[in-house]
């Protein structure tokens, strides 16, 4: 993730990362963060898979002014917490001995992620199954199945918005997966429905 890129949100983890708002947000949970901590975060962020040292974290986010190192460790102290990360098993922030912190945690901005899950959902739209099953279910003219697309779309930005992403390409497989089992057993797959009913 280049440097210019940490103003827009991104992923970390299971972390959407608003610095223009300075929270972060995961399955409909938001949690604010000081200027300060958003911007270690940031810094962090834009050098992923780099060591920062402290020195470089007072500069980019203090400014340079003298300090000591306190404030960087009480931030990155900060910054697990609010991620739920864990200092001796860290998913998030990792300390390197004597040389500072590494995120060890993937990070993707979120334009680039609602680009993917959008090819994925238009992936499931075009699957012959799914239109079978679409079609049998409503639409009937071109028009309305834009209308269904830009549902599934709008289902789409608001995974993405609420921070739950990691699992929505997943549920987006899992959905084709049931819609194909659907379409290419239906008997098999109403005999199971109805068992599954109590009496």
């Amino acid at each position: 993730m280049q440097h210019s890129e940490v103003s827009s949100p991104f992923l970390i983890g299971a972390w959407v990362v608003h610095p223009d708002r300075r929270v972060i947000e995961s399955r409909g949970e938001t949690r604010a963060l000081e200027p300060r901590h958003v911007d270690v975060l940031c810094v962090l962020a834009s050098r992923q898979g780099q060591v920062v040292s402290v020195e470089e974290l007072l500069d980019a986010c203090w400014m340079g002014g003298f300090f000591g190192d306190n404030p960087v460790h009480k931030a990155i102290a900060i910054l697990r917490r609010a991620l739920g990360d864990d200092v001796r098993r860290p998913r998030y922030i990792q300390t390197i001995r004597k040389r500072g912190y590494l995120l060890i945690a993937r990070v993707t901005p979120l334009r680039r992620i609602d680009e993917r899950l959008e090819a994925a959902i238009r992936r499931w739209g075009e699957s012959p199954a799914f239109q079978r099953r679409m079609r049998a279910l409503g639409p009937h003219d071109e028009a309305s199945w834009q209308v269904l697309t830009a549902v599934l779309l709008r289902v789409a930005s608001a995974l993405v918005a609420d921070g739950v992403l990691p699992g929505a390409l997943g549920a987006v497989d899992e959905a084709r997966g049931w819609l194909v089992d659907k379409v290419e057993r239906p008997d098999q797959s109403t005999k199971n429905a109805a068992s599954s009913v109590p009496a």
